[in-house]
């Protein structure tokens, strides 16, 4: 009698891996994109607290970006530039292909944003200086492409062309 396996066991053994991958890497993929966008929430408080603070300094009066006296850093320590949108056509620098931050004064309002994830989806979470509220506003190609700020808490609020917004306060 000869030892080894038959075709059929290794076709069963490989369809059963099959099946495995394909369920294991899309909830790998969203962990991965998880954990990579809960790495904006300790900036986001951040920036919140330094906006409420300047607003009660001046009274409710909008504030600057350069009066919340606050540095924001990537996860290596590196401080994320940022581009002055209403002044200039510069897109925020992305860190490690991952966030950017840009300031409108005329609306008052910081975007941290994310850069596109292999084409399929995007988010901005927009912080207003001039009353402290914040938002997440999403645009997806692909099904799951909001699920992630979802499963970070988000609620979600409104939607106009293509937009899905979720409030953070």
């Amino acid at each position: 009698m000869k030892k080894g396996f038959t075709l059929i066991e290794l076709l069963v053994v490989v369809l059963i891996i099959g099946i495995l991958a394909a369920i294991a890497l899309p909830q790998y993929t969203r962990s991965v994109e998880k954990a990579k966008a809960s790495r904006i929430l300790p900036i986001m408080s951040s920036l919140k607290q330094a906006v409420r603070v300047c607003l009660m300094e001046t009274g409710g009066v909008q504030c600057d970006i350069d009066q919340l006296n606050i540095t924001i850093n990537n996860a290596s320590g590196t401080p994320i530039t940022r581009a002055n949108v209403s002044t200039s056509n510069q897109t925020p620098t992305p860190i490690n292909n991952e966030w950017g931050i840009a300031y409108n004064h005329a609306s008052g309002e910081i975007f941290l944003v994310r850069i596109p994830y292999a084409g399929k989806f995007f988010w901005d979470i927009i912080l207003s200086t001039k009353d402290g509220s914040c938002y997440v506003r999403g645009n997806t190609s692909h099904p799951d492409g909001m699920k992630v700020i979802e499963s970070l808490g988000f609620t979600k609020s409104a939607g106009t062309s293509g937009w899905i917004t979720y409030r953070c306060d």
